[in-house]
């Protein structure tokens, strides 16, 4: 199976953190950036535990 590399995500997330920024100030990149923070200690524990 191919693997998709961990670049790649982090490329798109920062496009679509600085597409908010244009949209919502400030205020909606520092929520992304929680809710992006969340997510990615869940992948974390579900990729290490299996």
């Amino acid at each position: 199976s191919y693997v998709v590399p961990a670049e790649y995500y982090a490329q798109q997330h920062l496009n679509a953190l600085l597409a908010l920024s244009e949209a919502f100030g400030e205020e909606g990149i520092i929520h992304q950036a929680h809710v992006a923070e969340n997510l990615f200690f869940l992948f974390l524990r579900k990729h290490l535990a299996s």
